[in-house]
């Protein structure tokens, strides 16, 4: 049996296009999904690594950005070269 093809969308380019607001849209998808199978571990991780790659809302970072960005800034840490 051959594997179904999925449509290939072209992203708009200029205006029409939000990556904020697609990113959005992709994490209700994943919240959807995963409560219709929350077994599904693969499903569950994309949506850990969506929730995680969001932006901050307009009412400014909460507890989880201030989490992301320690991280950030110690991963930062460990990846820089030191200078002598």
């Amino acid at each position: 049996m051959k594997p179904k093809l999925a449509a290939v969308v072209e992203i708009p380019t200029g205006d029409d296009f939000d990556p904020d607001a697609q990113l959005r849209a992709l994490a209700g998808r994943l919240v959807a999904a995963h409560s219709q199978d929350p077994a599904n571990a693969a499903l569950a991780r994309e949506l850990r690594v969506t929730l995680l790659a969001l932006p901050p809302g307009p009412e400014g970072p909460d507890a989880l950005d201030l989490i992301k960005a320690r991280r950030y800034m110690r991963l930062e840490d460990e990846l820089s070269i030191p200078t002598y």
